[in-house]
């Protein structure tokens, strides 16, 4: 890939060969620019040139050449980017540096030798081959809109970088690993801030290169995890003998030009081109793309190093195809995978994944097997103690798990999430929902019986230790003659030793009749039926077996309470009918004490009833007289304040001698009604304390007379039901047949090859003593002859 014109000028290669492009002044000092400063003025003093928001370089005084227009300058010689930390190398430089407005860098152009950070866990770095590279700089977002490696950069849009053209192969060890850039041509991007740095290229050696997957004992015996990489396989290298992007016809031969062009077609790599990136702060960000059913598992983090590649996740049965981030100290002890002995003593490690994932299955030990998922995350957590991976995808594939004594394929969508654990399968688990065909017939190929696929739209599947568990409900039967009355529930197993098994419940037809609280079994001893069948408020529970040749189900009841006809039978029912006669007596007996208790409290009722109505009377006529005492006093004392608010002439002595006359007459005769008034409340409130008291004592009467009354009610009732229950038993006794012996009505349905069937027979003593005919229908019978009897009938 090379880098547009509009990013790295065509220029550069003319610079690195031919010297810089624009003449040297003599009169401008590198000072005299905007973007430089120097340290001081001696030839060897350093200068620090801004490049953009974040990027600088560092450069002798006399390895700066100001250009004679004063808009640009050249750095020839070994110079160094400043970082945080360690400053980064740039030797051999032949760079062309141009101002644009305001004296900011427009471009930077030339080359030099491919630069390495060695700071923090990069120290022990060796850089093995260090072609020159085309150097320039840009925005993150124009990195990322070109097509190629540098698009595939885990880079921030709004931060600005170095990218380096790589003309040959780049190549640097750092123990245990090794990276690369394909020969030929190669991308390196460097965030000094940082620093990060990026190659499109690929790494080997960061943890199991080569390794076999391990297989399901293996795991299950507790699989390593104690390598000095936390058994998480960061190599390219897939074990197989494919190449190490993943494609298998790609060349994987050691021989192999390394400078050869390879690129991979579109298509033939899922993991995008290959590339790996590290981060000295930890600052790449890894968020998961899907987290589905263990979202508490697979949180956001910040990791060190981001790989693009495809690789086992030994030891865990896991191949994942994607981009992968790697959190290399988690629980920043400061130990990691390039500090090998304390490493080797506390492993940690911490790394996610997004892309695709195949994943084995360790449970199920008769064979081994797996599915794809695509646009998947993954969750992997590196302890002393385990190796454990938190996943979520889609399936994406035709096929989901097709190798299963009982195949599943996807109908539709179908979410799986799930955890792995190299030393503790018994809380490892695999779960998936969404909608699924299992097919029966692999089943029915064992038995001879011709079996279709279940179809469900909310199937859910649990893999464990204890088996596979497939459940859901479903509308299509998978018998051509047992149809689905309804949506029906549906159940799969599989042991971990092979044993298979599907179970669907619901209510079925069989030839044109409902078999309620129906059940399906499938396995390898053949495929069983049962339910049960209604008929005229009797229940035949039905059982029997689907054939390769045909089927047959076929239950039995009684359709009548036995009848009882022998002399045992008579005596006992003689015997009840003698208690119930007692029975009647003794509440006949009840019924009449009950009357005599009403009859001796009503006497009592009524006196107290006469109490209180000449208390009631009493009561009213005091208040009458009250009444009347209140009218007058009320007139008398309205003509007392007529009169006395009369005035007369001081001269009229017979006004004022009548006028004295009338206010004392009408007064007196105000306070005599007042008088008695008052004398008639007192005999009021006597006489309501004699009628209070009068009613509580009727109320206390009349609770008894209630009582009493309930008593006889009472026992009139139990007598009824006594009587009616003698006459029952007098009726039965006299519709005894004249025989000895039980006599059972047995009847039995049958469905047999999409006809149905029914047959009836008398037992009597236990024994067959006879039979009759069966007439189905709506309504329908089953009959018996019966010697002595003639024919018993009973609704079927």
């Amino acid at each position: 890939m090379r880098i547009p014109n509009r990013l790295l000028g065509a220029a550069a290669l003319a610079i690195g060969l031919a010297g810089p492009l624009h003449p040297a002044s003599a009169a401008l000092e590198p000072s005299d620019l905007a973007a430089i400063d120097c340290a001081g003025v001696a030839v060897d003093s350093t200068c620090t040139i801004t490049i953009a928001p974040g990027l600088g370089l560092l450069a002798p005084r006399q390895d700066v050449l100001v250009h004679e227009d004063g808009r640009g300058f050249d750095l020839v010689g070994d110079l160094s980017i400043p970082t945080g930390g360690d400053p980064v190398a740039l030797q051999e430089a032949s760079l062309s540096v141009r101002l644009g407005v305001g004296d900011r860098v427009e471009s930077l152009i030339g080359l030099v030798r491919t630069p390495m950070p060695n700071g923090g866990f990069l120290g022990p770095v060796e850089v093995t081959e260090r072609p020159l590279a085309a150097m320039g700089f840009a925005a993150g977002r124009d990195l990322l809109a070109l097509e190629g490696p540098i698009g595939d950069a885990p880079l921030a849009a709004e931060r600005s970088y170095f990218f380096f053209e790589v003309v040959a192969r780049f190549a640097a060890e750092l123990p245990p690993i090794s990276m690369q850039s394909p020969g030929g041509a190669g991308v390196v991007v460097l965030d000094p801030t940082d620093p990060f740095f990026y190659v499109a290229g690929e790494v080997q050696g960061l943890g199991g290169d080569g390794q076999e997957k391990p297989d399901a004992d293996a795991s299950a015996d507790g699989g390593s995890a104690g390598s000095a990489d936390g058994g998480a396989d960061a190599s390219a290298a897939n074990g197989d003998g494919s190449a190490p992007n993943g494609d298998p016809n790609a060349s994987a031969d050691p021989n192999a030009d390394p400078n050869a062009e390879s690129q991979p077609e579109d298509g033939d790599d899922a993991a995008g081109i290959a590339g790996f990136a590290f981060s000295l702060n930890g600052w790449i960000p890894f968020d998961p793309v899907q987290t589905a059913g263990v979202g508490d598992r697979m949180p956001s983090f910040d990791g060190h190093f981001f790989q693009r590649t495809s690789m086992p996740l030994s030891p865990l049965p896991i191949e994942a195809t994607g981009e992968f981030v790697f959190d290399l100290d988690p629980d920043r002890d400061g130990d990691t995978p390039f500090t090998p002995e304390a490493f080797a003593a506390s492993p940690d490690l911490a790394y996610g994944i997004n892309g695709a994932l195949d994943v084995s299955i360790p449970f199920l030990k008769f064979f081994e097997f797996g599915f794809p998922l695509g646009d998947a995350s993954a969750a992997i957590q590196v302890s002393e103690d385990d190796v454990r991976a938190a996943f979520s995808g889609l399936v994406t594939d035709d096929e989901f798990l097709p190798g299963l004594p009982v195949p599943i394929r996807p109908t539709g969508g179908i979410q799986v999430y799930g955890v792995l654990a190299s030393k503790d399968l018994l809380h490892s688990y695999i779960h998936a929902e969404g909608q699924m065909g299992i097919d029966a017939g692999a089943l029915g190929r064992m038995t001879g019986v011709p079996l279709g696929e279940l179809y469900s739209q909310d199937a859910i599947l649990d893999i464990t230790a204890a088996g596979l568990s497939l459940q859901g409900s479903t509308s299509v039967g998978i018998h051509p003659s047992v149809k689905l009355a309804g949506e029906s529930g549906f159940e799969v197993f599989i042991s971990p030793w092979g044993e298979s098994r599907i179970a669907i419940r619901g209510n079925f037809i069989i030839a044109g009749e409902v078999l309620e609280n129906a059940e399906m079994v499938v396995d390898r001893n053949g495929v069983r039926v049962n339910g049960r069948f209604l008929t005229s408020g009797y229940a035949f529970e039905m059982e029997g077996e689907l054939r390769g040749d045909g089927y047959l189900l076929a239950g039995s009841a009684a359709l009548a309470d036995p009848i009882e006809t022998n002399a045992q039978d008579v005596l006992a029912l003689t015997n009840e009918i003698l208690a119930k006669r007692e029975v009647v007596a003794g509440l006949e007996i009840s019924l009449s004490v009950a009357n005599d208790g009403l009859s001796a409290v009503l006497p009592a009722f009524q006196s107290a009833s006469s109490a209180v109505a000449s208390a009631q009377s009493a009561v009213d006529s005091i208040q009458s007289s009250i009444n009347y005492h209140s009218s007058k006093a009320s007139s008398y004392y309205s003509s007392y304040k007529s009169w006395k608010s009369k005035s007369c002439k001081w001269y009229d002595a017979a006004c004022q001698s009548k006028r004295a006359y009338y206010i004392s007459y009408y007064y007196g005769k105000y306070s005599y009604h007042v008088g008695v008034r008052s004398t008639l409340y007192v005999s009021r409130t006597a006489a309501l304390e004699v009628l209070s008291f009068a009613k509580s004592k009727l109320d206390a009467i009349a609770s008894g007379v209630s009582s009493a009354r309930a008593a006889v009610n009472l026992a009139q009732q139990e007598l009824d039901t006594a009587i009616a229950a003698l006459r029952d038993a007098e009726a039965r006794l006299a519709a005894l047949p004249r025989l000895d012996g039980s006599l059972e009505m047995i009847a039995t349905i049958g469905i047999e090859n999409d006809e149905v069937w029914g047959a009836v027979e008398g037992n009597w003593n236990g024994q067959r003593l006879t039979d009759g005919y069966v007439q189905l229908g709506n309504p329908g019978e089953a009959c018996l002859l019966v010697p002595t009897m003639g024919t018993l009938c009973s609704d079927l």
